[in-house]
Order: structure tokens, then C-alpha cells, then sequence
């Protein structure tokens, strides 16, 4: 059905009204919109995005208020910057639209205080709560996914309209058969803008103005490292990272900074790169635990410890070199989305400029393990918080926990 222009004119209208008040009321999210491109597909029948675009069936869109224009661009924006429409592959279709929908949509009921009306359309309270009526905020959508009943794909576009009698909060509305389009790369360009929006609201005196699992956080007071780092690195660069020094340097990499100089002592480690796990399945206090191995570690050098920090969820949050404590009092970690390995070593091959002597990567390793292959030859020290989970490959160190392991 073709739209007359005076409607389309209407309806971008209306879309940028939505935009311009939640950049006043929730500057976060508003931030966030201003990166993605809004406009009308007739082709649709609700609304949808593909990572990039969010677009509007322009029947839909005529027919929401204000308020529900507003959820509907809230609810979008999540899916992206969470990754959801870049991570869906492997995953049963209808049952992971489901927990994205939970997770997105208790993130907007948090922020607007637990009114329901804030993620309702037409009177019809959108799904927000896990099966056993857990807030869907806490989790990430595998976490949910893992929860979900597996239920019977129903083909189409992906926007099913799943229900469980009883339940507070039941519908969804959504097309999500678009995500199949995404481009894996946009996923790591979002994490970079969550960063900026984060830091624009503190300027702004907003406070972070960012739902809990989005928001940034200083890691704060380190604890007493549990591992002996000077055993261990210097074990690891003996065995592992001497060897590596010896391989032929790439043409690209030029300079002393490609192949460090080991032979002077093993206590000297240079250009190490630290990777430090930020997903959703990753508490606070366990993200402070590894990181406080991290400042052990280069504490137990004496400064003679040297390389970068990053973090990492479905992305990488770029790293930045560090050269003694101090340089890390001031780091901040961004995540809380899925696990990616995958993007280290993407990152690691494609982004950075200077290619790590070694790379240590501090996770419970609860994701899919990557191919040895993408280390392209780095050595890899594995830092597993469990006893459960098993790097294939690699080098593997336990740290222990408060009862041991």
C-alpha cells in the first residue's frame, strides 16, 4: 500500500519527536538512537532493525502513542547494542526472539522505575520475566535462552507471538528475521558508541543514565593476587613465548616493539596482552578478582611486567597499553552481553596496529572455545575461574577461588 508523502512526512516527524525526548528524559538511550538510522518499510508489519536501521511499518507506527513510540525505539536500540541481531546464529529461532525480548524489555521497565506501563502497547504488558518470573534485566539472553522451553519453530518472520497463560507480561511484536542480515563488525562499532553515550550522560550530569547491564564500571580496589605470577609468566615465556620471538616477523610490523627481547631474564615480560572477560555470566566480584591478578601480576614484576589491558563480551572494548600500577587504577570495563573468543583474536589479526608477544585471557570460560588456528601462532596463557570449563588448546592455569578452586 503506498503512503501518501505528506503521511511519510508525518511519520519521520514523529519518530524524531521520540528520538529528541528520550534525549532529554533518558539521555542514554537517546544517544544511542542518534547513531541509527530511522525510517518506514511498508513492507513490515511492526517494526524491526537489522543492526544498522531500525525501520517502522507506517500503519504501526501511525497507531502508537507517544509513549509507545518511545518503547519501540528503546526496545530496537537494545537489540543492537547488545548484540542480540549479531549473536543469533545457532541458536533456535522463536525460542532466542523470546529471551531477547525478556532481557530488552525488563532493561526499559528498570530504567522507567518497574511501570509496566512503560513496555505496554495497546493496553498488552510486553514479556519481561523469566519462566520461573525472575526479572529478565539479570540475565543475558543465553542465560534466558537456556531457561526457555524449546518450542516448535513456526517459519516467518520471527516476530511469533509466544505466550505462557498466568504469566505478567506475555506479548512481543517485533521482527527479528532481519538480524540474519547483520554485520559482525557493527557489533564492536556499538560497543565503542555504549562507551561514548556513557561518558556524554556523566558530562551532562545525567549519572550514567545506562540500564544495569549496559552500564560502565570502575572495577575498583583490588584484592590480593592468589597466583604466583613470576612462576607462571615466567614458565610460560620460557616454554611458550621464546620460541615465538624466533619466528619470522611479519613484513607489516617494523621495530624492537614487534619482537620483544626475552633474552635479557624471564622476569622481564613485555607486550603481553590481558583480556579480561566482562560478559553477562561474569559477576562484578569475579570481574574484580581477575583483574586484581592482573595488578598482582604486575606488582610481583616490580614494573618490569608490560603490555595492554582490554576487555571483552561479544566484543572488544580496545585495549590500552599499560607500564605500572597506576595505569590501571583509572580503567573502566564495558560490557555484559554473550562471550566471544572469536573477537579477541578477530581484533588481535584486524585491529591492532602492533601484535602482543602473548596473550592472557582471564574468563570462566563459559562460550563456544575458539579454533587454535586464529592465534595465528601467540601464545595463549588461559586464566579459568572453574573447574568446569576446559580450554582445548593452550596453556590452562586455575585461579582459585574462596574455597579453593
Amino acid at each position: 500500500m503506498s503512503v501518501p508523502p505528506i503521511e511519510i512526512s508525518r511519520l519521520m516527524t514523529k519518530l524524531r519527536q521520540s528520538r529528541t525526548r528520550l534525549l532529554l528524559r533518558q539521555p542514554f538511550f537517546g544517544l544511542l538512537l542518534a547513531n541509527a538510522s530511522l525510517g518506514l518499510d511498508d513492507g513490515c508489519e511492526t517494526a524491526y532493525t537489522n543492526g544498522k536501521n531500525i525501520r517502522f511499518s507506517p500503519q504501526f507506527l501511525a497507531g502508537l502513542t507517544p509513549r509507545e513510540t518511545d518503547f519501540v525505539l528503546c526496545h530496537e536500540i537494545l537489540h543492537i547494542v547488545l548484540g542480540h541481531c549479531f549473536r543469533a546464529k545457532g541458536f533456535e529461532p522463536q525460542r532466542f526472539n523470546v529471551a531477547c525480548d525478556i532481557v530488552v524489555n525488563d532493561l526499559i521497565l528498570e530504567e522507567n522505575g518497574r511501570d509496566l506501563s512503560s513496555i505496554s502497547i495497546k493496553g498488552e504488558v510486553m514479556m519481561h520475566e523469566t519462566p520461573k518470573g525472575a526479572r529478565g534485566y539479570k540475565f543475558t539472553a543465553e542465560q534466558v535462552y537456556a531457561m526457555l522451553p524449546v518450542t516448535e519453530s513456526r517459519g516467518g518472520k520471527g516476530n511469533s507471538s509466544t505466550k505462557e497463560k498466568g504469566k505478567k507480561g506475555t506479548g512481543q511484536f517485533d521482527d527479528h528475521s532481519p538480524w540474519e542480515e547483520a554485520d559482525q563488525e557493527l557489533y564492536e562499532e556499538w560497543a565503542a558508541r555504549v562507551k561514548e553515550a556513557v561518558e556524554a550522560c556523566e558530562k551532562m550530569g545525567k549519572g550514567r543514565g545506562a540500564s544495569p547491564l549496559l552500564k560502565e564500571f570502575l572495577i575498583g580496589q583490588p584484592e590480593e593476587a592468589k597466583l604466583d605470577w613470576r612462576e607462571i609468566l615466567s614458565a610460560f615465556v620460557q616454554e611458550e613465548v621464546t620460541d615465538y620471538t624466533l619466528v619470522p616477523p611479519d613484513r607489516r610490523y617494523q621495530g624492537d616493539f614487534f619482537l620483544p627481547d626475552f633474552a635479557e631474564t624471564t622476569d622481564s615480560v613485555k607486550d603481553i596482552l590481558f583480556m579480561v572477560d566482562t560478559s553477562g555470566s561474569m559477576s562484578d566480584k569475579e570481574i574484580r578478582a581477575v583483574y586484581s591478578e592482573i595488578v598482582g601480576a604486575i606488582s610481583q614484576f616490580g614494573g618490569r611486567l608490560k603490555g595492554f589491558l582490554g576487555f571483552f563480551d561479544a566484543a572488544v572494548v580496545p585495549p590500552k597499553p599499560f607500564e605500572d600500577v597506576d595505569d590501571l587504577k583509572s580503567k573502566r570495563a564495558f560490557g555484559r552481553g554473550g562471550t566471544s573468543f572469536d573477537a579477541i583474536f578477530d581484533y588481535v589479526d584486524g585491529k591492532m596496529e602492533h601484535k602482543p608477544a602473548s596473550i592472557v585471557i582471564l574468563t570462566d570460560g563459559y562460550a563456544p572455545w575458539p579454533q587454535k588456528a586464529k592465534a595465528k601462532g601467540i601464545p595463549v596463557l588461559w586464566i579459568i575461574n572453574n573447574e568446569k570449563q576446559t580450554p582445548p588448546w593452550g596453556k590452562v592455569i586455575r585461579l582459585p577461588g574462596e574455597d579453593g578452586l
